[in-house]
């Protein structure tokens, strides 16, 4: 039987790169996985755009796309590690109504977040004790249309932020 929803969950265990538009229920990414979103197509869910789950995603998440999700553009959930990183392409949209990116307590992304695109959300992008030792890059825009731009709370930690484009948030930067 079809979902209340109507749309269906997608989960991964390897690399996919997206040919069309979807629109379905969760979009996660498992242990293994790797996703590229090319230019001019979408991923688009009621919660979280795309949401890795306590796992370890060996590849990255590369979007030259549109990522969008009613709560969050990409969580890293708990407890979960990305190596290859998170790079949002000249072009590329990242969009959460809460939140761009989120990483969430115990996470790591050593590959860093590169942002050449738009990340925007209440907040663009926020570490609530994660980790993000390959850094923060920004050459696009980080927007937090309410709160921040680039929020880092509790015991998180970022290799260094650079940043060439602009970063600006309701409250903060």
């Amino acid at each position: 039987s079809a979902p209340a929803n109507g749309f269906s969950p997608v989960t991964l265990t390897g690399a996919f790169t997206t040919d069309g538009n979807f629109t379905v229920s969760s979009f996660t990414l498992g242990t293994g996985a790797a996703l590229t979103v090319s230019g001019g197509n979408t991923i688009t869910t009621p919660g979280n755009g795309v949401s890795v789950a306590g796992g370890t995603v060996a590849g990255a998440i590369d979007n030259a796309g549109t990522i969008s999700g009613n709560v969050r553009g990409i969580v890293v959930q708990s407890n979960s590690d990305i190596s290859g990183g998170i790079a949002n392409r000249a072009g590329g949209v990242i969009f959460g109504v809460n939140t761009g990116i989120k990483i969430a307590a115990g996470s790591n992304i050593s590959g860093g977040i590169t942002n050449s695109g738009l990340a925007e959300g209440h907040s663009g992008i926020q570490l609530d004790t994660g980790t993000v030792s390959g850094g923060i890059t920004n050459s696009g825009t980080i927007a937090g249309t309410g709160s921040t731009g680039i929020g880092i709370y509790g015991h998180s930690h970022v290799g260094e932020i650079n940043n060439s484009g602009t970063i600006h948030g309701g409250s903060t930067g």
